[in-house]
């Protein structure tokens, strides 16, 4: 399934994948039930959030993804996040991070990180983080109710 705020990129998506299913949302509050998905891919997507935001997501994720479920993140590489004066889609916020704070934002939120590394120019110009974590099976959620 797919997960946008935006209509544009989600009719965008049905017309290239259209038996695809699509939710109109916004990421900071998941619509989905509790341990509902098997495997969670956020390419280029988390680095329009503060850092604050992704730390809270991460936990949200935690919870919809089942017992040993795996999250593979690309986030972009560095020291000072800017946001886009010019270009395609001006006023957006882009949020770099270095390897150790994106591991301990991972780990402190519950996840056990099984790869970062960093890559330049793959897939996209710059320096990016691939981080790939997985949900422990031991781990509690945080919500007592179901969602």
């Amino acid at each position: 399934m797919g997960l946008d705020r935006t209509g544009a990129l989600l009719g965008f998506v049905r017309r290239r994948a259209p038996i695809v299913p699509l939710i109109l949302a916004d990421v900071r509050r998941i619509p989905l039930h509790r341990g509902s998905v098997d495997g969670i891919w956020a390419a280029a997507s988390i680095i329009h959030l503060p850092k604050a935001a992704v730390r809270v997501l991460l936990v949200d994720l935690l919870d919809v993804i089942q017992l040993g479920g795996v999250l593979a993140a690309t986030v972009a590489h560095g020291l000072k996040s800017w946001i886009l004066r010019r270009g395609w889609i001006p006023g957006r916020y882009f949020a770099r991070w270095t390897k150790g704070e994106l591991d301990r934002t991972f780990q402190a939120a519950g996840w056990h990180v099984i790869e970062l590394i960093v890559v330049t120019g793959q897939e996209r110009k710059g320096r990016w983080i691939n981080v790939i974590a997985q949900r422990p099976f031991d781990c509690k959620s945080r919500f007592s109710l179901p969602r």
